[in-house]
């Protein structure tokens, strides 16, 4: 990749997710993902960071810094949602006549949700590894005025992106991965390759899931 450094960024293109799977071994959760699907349609993203870091004072001074990331908040405007990446998140279901059913028992599901933003010399690239939506989208749309262009409708979709459960160790402690994302010095193959699967962290040459 470039040595250059970075100057601005800009727009919002090739949003995807990955369904997330949780299962058991040997007393540990291991974190699994299947395909990388495309989302068409991306308006705007937005993930605010949730929780700050505990800072305890004492000898006039900060005496104490404890961590406190709870991941993040967020909303994401696209187009109409495709009716698979609806049923996949949403937990819906899809009866014999092809029509999309809502209940009260629908479970939402867990998935990665993977963007870039353009900059001046290439996109930076992102991965939340554990992301879920906090509400269902709102049904809301509104006639055409017949004397006015037609105006184009968006639904907006609010997240909460949280650690994974399982752990990666960096420098001998283990840490739950929230997010990662593309430098200048990012591995060629790595930026390449990034939606071709969920980007596993790696670390002293190995990696880590």
């Amino acid at each position: 990749m470039s040595n250059t450094d970075k100057k601005v960024f800009y727009g919002l293109s090739n949003v995807h997710y990955a369904l997330l799977t949780e299962t058991e071994s040997e007393g540990q959760i291991v974190t699994s993902y299947g395909t990388v699907k495309k989302w068409p349609g991306a308006v705007n993203l937005t993930f605010d960071p949730n929780g700050n870091p505990i800072i305890f004072s004492a000898d006039n001074s900060a005496y104490y810094n404890l961590p406190n990331s709870r991941g993040y908040t967020g909303s994401f405007e696209c187009a109409r949602i495709p009716d698979d990446i609806r049923t996949a998140i949403s937990g819906v279901t899809v009866d014999d006549n092809g029509i999309v059913v809502e209940t009260d028992k629908d479970e939402l599901a867990f998935f990665a949700l993977l963007f870039e933003f353009e900059t001046d010399v290439n996109a930076d690239r992102y991965v939340f590894y554990k992301v879920a939506l906090s509400q269902r989208p709102s049904v809301a749309s509104k006639t055409v005025d017949v004397n006015s262009d037609i105006e184009i409708g968006t639904e907006t979709l609010q997240f909460v992106a949280l650690p994974r459960t399982d752990a990666v160790e960096i420098n001998g402690i283990e840490k739950h991965p929230v997010k990662a994302m593309t430098s200048k010095d990012t591995d060629k193959t790595a930026y390449d390759g990034f939606y071709s699967a969920v980007y596993t962290p790696s670390f002293d040459g190995e990696s880590a899931s």
